[in-house]
């Protein structure tokens, strides 16, 4: 991402708009937390793969 967006949506951000957010129902630990997980789960996935394919061509 070029670094004007980022400071573009970096200003969007404040204390207030972060508190308006949560008020209005929006879920931070579902919106970060799953996709979070989803990609932790993902690389676990593919480390285990790999060593079982390491254990199994021995």
């Amino acid at each position: 991402m070029p670094l004007n967006y980022f400071e573009r949506f970096k200003s969007l951000l404040s204390v207030d708009t972060l508190k308006a957010m949560q008020l209005l129902g929006f879920d931070y630990k579902k919106a970060i937390g799953d996709p979070l997980t989803e990609v932790c789960a993902d690389a676990i996935r593919v480390n285990l793969g790999q060593k079982k394919n390491d254990c199994q061509s021995q």
